[in-house]
């Protein structure tokens, strides 16, 4: 397998991952961002994050950053 398709197999799974947990670690989003190789992934995140805030009464300000970084 090549690198690009395990690095795609990696970012999948993270973003997964991020999405199905109620409250990822920084860490985990920190990897995963540094993972993000094209538009629709950063789509992608970004869209999982903006879920993320949408079910929160109070969202975190350190999530609403982080969107605001991606955009």
């Amino acid at each position: 397998m090549s690198s690009t398709a395990l690095r795609e197999r990696l970012t999948k799974s993270l973003l997964n991952e991020i999405d199905e947990v109620q409250f990822p670690s920084v860490t985990m989003m920190d990897r995963a961002e540094s993972a993000l190789a094209s538009q629709d992934d950063l789509a992608r995140y970004a869209e999982v994050l903006v879920k993320k805030v949408e079910a929160m009464k109070y969202p975190s300000i350190s999530m609403l950053n982080r969107i605001d970084g991606l955009l």
